[in-house]
């Protein structure tokens, strides 16, 4: 890392697999449909380590633009890492209130109002992710980033819970405890 101003850096390991949401898009693109159900818990339970690992650290760290974008694979689905911490906060109090930031198809609620917030809201974005792994679309796709602010933030809307045909229930339930 370099922290020396104006030359701020950080080098990361090459990660070959590239982006999750790369990934997904891809599949869907070439209509191979989702991950096999076991690549995906795998890719999930990457996520969740490494957001258990932040959440456990004193102070927390909340990510505040966990999404699939910033998910990286490596050459196996047990190589999982999360990255971009532009908009990650300490957490020093109960709760953290702070200006705007992410990208609204995977914010949680409370951020897109700008509200104080908690980790919550990253366990909240990974409820958008595990929802993305296993309809394999981008979630909110045919709204716009404002429109989603006004549904999810002020409206409290939800995407639609997987069809049982898409998705096992232990999955679904995961999902909706997210949310």
């Amino acid at each position: 890392a370099s922290i020396t101003a104006p030359k701020l850096a950080i080098i990361l390991e090459f990660m070959p697999g590239g982006s999750l949401y790369r990934a997904i898009h891809r599949r869907r693109r070439n209509n191979l449909g989702p991950f096999p159900l076991l690549k995906s818990l795998w890719i999930a339970f990457g996520i969740e380590k490494w957001m258990t690992y932040l959440h456990s650290q004193y102070p927390v760290i909340i990510h505040r633009d966990l999404k699939s974008p910033n998910i990286l694979l490596g050459t196996n689905v047990r190589e999982v890492k999360i990255t971009d911490f532009g908009l990650s906060r300490l957490r020093v109090q109960t709760y953290v209130n702070t200006g705007p930031g992410g990208t609204p198809e995977w914010m949680a609620p409370e951020l897109l109002r700008q509200d104080p917030f908690e980790e919550q809201s990253d366990v909240y974005s990974f409820g958008v992710i595990l929802w993305e792994l296993m309809m394999c679309e981008k979630p909110w796709k045919d709204d716009h980033p404002m429109q989603i602010v006004f549904k999810v933030g002020s409206r409290g809307e939800k995407l639609e819970t997987p069809p049982p045909n898409v998705c096992i229930p232990e999955v679904r339930d995961m999902i909706v405890k997210c949310f």
